[in-house]
């Protein structure tokens, strides 16, 4: 799942299509193995995973409600990075992951795949994806 500088009243169409409407909650579901939130200004996020394993959530500039953001139903995350260039505090409760790499690591570790996650700009759908397949590729060589 890839949310990219999007605006909350486009991806709230989005998550309503997904919505769990049999059970009317808010909370979406997704079968995701892979979750990209990058340069968002979404102000918060809530959705319910019923995968056994997530392989990674990466998070780089959103403009959540740096506090406490709820991701609920989260299974175990192989990797978490979290890079916010204002340095924000934030804690995402609750979180079971192997490996949490928070500002400084995360940019020891994915520097390069942050600086392009920096870049992305959803007005432009082809550069987009282009840069989407980079990122992919550099996260790949890196992990």
């Amino acid at each position: 799942m890839w949310v990219v500088d999007s605006y909350p009243t486009k991806v709230q169409e989005w998550l309503q299509s997904k919505r769990d409407i049999r059970h009317d909650t808010d909370f979406i579901k997704l079968d995701v193995h892979s979750i990209w939130i990058l340069n968002s200004t979404l102000h918060c996020l809530g959705f319910r995973c019923f995968n056994k394993q997530i392989d990674n959530l990466f998070l780089v500039n959103n403009g959540f409600n740096y506090g406490t953001t709820s991701l609920v139903g989260l299974p175990q995350i192989d990797e978490v990075v979290i890079y916010d260039e204002l340095k924000r505090p934030i804690t995402i409760n609750p979180l079971k992951a192997k490996n949490i790499l928070w500002n400084e690591s995360a940019l020891d570790k994915y520097g390069l795949v942050i600086e392009l996650a920096k870049t992305l700009d959803a007005k432009n759908p082809k550069l987009l994806y282009s840069k989407i397949d980079q990122i992919k590729e550099l996260y790949g060589n890196k992990k």
